[in-house]
């Protein structure tokens, strides 16, 4: 009996150590270690991730790592909280979303490396998580790197210009054009400084850069050969340093082809019929457009190589001297046969006849007459009108504010040849061209030497002319008095006929050794 109740003390003292081994076991908490995943990471290109560091380049970017902490088996619910140091907070944020750590850091403008401890600290119930010290590392500051570049799906400019290899091209006839510039750096936030520089004596085209946009502007040319230059636009950093290439651009204008030389006549408003000392009563303002005009008159070698003779009187032959004995409707003809030989659209339409009635001897004579719009004239060549002549007589807009007697001079003798100036064995005679001074335009003989042909009709004593502003006038649209407008007086004549306000008038079909013409073209 006593072994009995031995047994059952034994028995229940081992149960009693049994029980309190188990409970025991049950008040332990479970333990782990935040670690990071090495699946489904997002890391900046170059960056490095290992257990307990994470390196970058001076570039920053942005981490998300998922955390762990060997106890997913475990329902359990496990929050996590990371502490960056107040120091370091500017350039290195750090979050939790989802049990993934996200780190942002940003751009270094630091000369050296810099680093930073972050502490994760991880909290569940039931549970004791060992903290996680995770050191950033970051590479010293990156200078970005790039170049300055044209947008040109940005670029705006007219039909005759292009942009291609580095080169923009533009005819003869000049033109404005824009182009935004950018550069090639990864950052585009960086606040980047442009500097443009331009060659110094290229006349013939201006550039600035203004709001981001190079604006090239690039005048009509009459030159015999291409302009070219190079434009360079610099770029830096206004805050932070940079190494931007520079953008090299090749302006290339190309030259004039035509059968003699031209200068520009650049648009402008003046005082048609004002004179330095005299002015017609009609005087007003009258506007022209931009064009070329040939520095010389019509030569008799180029006259008979478009029209297959040689009208010209015999006592004044040679290739170099003006062609003269050459009736309105000639010249007209000779300008629409050089434009078809060189390529160029004519000017003019021949539209019907010029009647004029002979009022001494009875009769008519005809002659093809020729007409043109100003607003829709091609780029062909023709006569110039008497506004466009006088213009370019007076010097175009410098030299109408300064006006000169005679065109380039108060003296007429220096240069025009006139009855005084002219004489050859005893006798006014027809001379060369471009043997004395030009105008302030680079143009010869627009005083004396022959008369040149205007497109205009002349018109009667007693006209009333319209003194209202004008733009491109071509006078009368009617023949008024059987006359067509010649200007600049002769080698045989007095001087008034040679001053740069008179205005004389002809026989469209006159053929004399004191007439002959010279040329224009519309800019385009």
């Amino acid at each position: 009996m006593k072994a009995y109740h031995l047994l059952n003390t034994c028995l229940a003292l081992i149960a009693g150590c049994i029980m309190f081994a188990s409970c025991s076991d049950d008040d332990e908490p479970l333990k782990g270690n935040i670690t990071l995943s090495t699946q489904n990471i997002t890391l900046p290109e170059g960056a490095t991730v290992t257990s307990n560091g994470v390196t970058v380049d001076g570039k920053g970017g942005t981490f998300s790592i998922p955390l762990t902490c060997g106890m997913e088996d475990y329902d359990l619910d496990i929050t996590y909280t990371v502490t960056v140091p107040a120091k370091d907070a500017a350039w290195c944020k750090a979050t939790i979303t989802d049990n993934k750590l996200n780190i942002e850091v940003s751009v270094s403008k630091e000369a050296q490396g810099r680093s930073t401890t972050v502490t994760l600290t991880a909290v569940a119930a039931g549970a004791e998580i060992a903290p996680l010290e995770l050191t950033i590392n970051q590479g010293a500051k990156i200078t970005p790197k790039g170049e300055v570049i044209l947008k040109t799906d940005q670029m705006t400019a007219p039909a005759n210009a292009k942009l291609e290899g580095g080169t923009l091209d533009i005819s003869y006839v000049g033109g404005e054009v824009t182009i935004p510039v950018g550069t090639t750096l990864e950052d585009q936030t960086i606040d980047v400084e442009y500097a443009l520089t331009v060659p110094e004596g290229a006349k013939w085209f201006t550039a600035d850069l203004t709001g981001g946009t190079l604006n090239i502007r690039i005048s009509p040319t009459a030159t015999k050969s291409d302009n070219t230059a190079e434009i360079t636009v610099a770029a830096t950093g206004k805050t932070e340093e940079t190494e931007i290439s520079s953008l090299r651009l090749s302006v290339k204008q190309a030259k004039l082809n035509s059968s003699m030389d031209m200068v520009v006549v650049e648009g402008g408003t003046f005082k048609f019929g004002e004179g330095k000392d005299y002015t017609q009563s009609y005087t007003h303002d009258v506007t022209v457009s931009s064009f070329y005009i040939a520095t010389t008159e019509i030569t008799q070698k180029l006259y008979e190589e478009i029209m297959g003779e040689n009208p010209s009187d015999k006592k004044f032959r040679g290739d170099n001297y003006p062609v003269n004995k050459v009736d309105w409707s000639k010249a007209c003809e000779f300008c629409n046969k050089l434009s078809e030989k060189e390529g160029l659209t004519p000017a003019y339409k021949q539209e019907g006849t010029i009647r004029i009635e002979d009022i001494w001897f009875g009769g008519v004579t005809e002659i093809p007459n020729y007409i043109y719009d100003p607003a829709t004239v091609s780029n062909g060549y023709r006569i110039p009108t008497s506004a466009e002549w006088e213009f370019a007589a007076k010097g175009g807009n410098e030299g109408c504010k300064n006006l000169t007697v005679f065109s380039g001079s108060d003296n007429y003798s220096e240069v025009g040849w006139w009855q005084d100036n002219s004489t050859v064995a005893g006798s006014a005679a027809l001379h060369e061209v471009a043997k004395l001074k030009a105008n302030q335009l680079g143009i010869y003989d627009m005083s004396g030497n022959v008369g040149e042909w205007c497109y205009d009709y002349g018109v009667p004593y007693g006209y009333e002319y319209p003194l209202d502003p004008e733009t491109d006038p071509i006078g009368p649209a009617e023949n008024l008095n059987d006359t067509k407008i010649y200007r600049g007086g002769y080698y045989s004549t007095y001087d008034t006929k040679g001053k740069v306000y008179y205005t004389d008038k002809m026989d469209p079909t006159a053929t004399y050794d004191t007439i002959g013409f010279r040329v224009v073209r519309t800019i385009k």
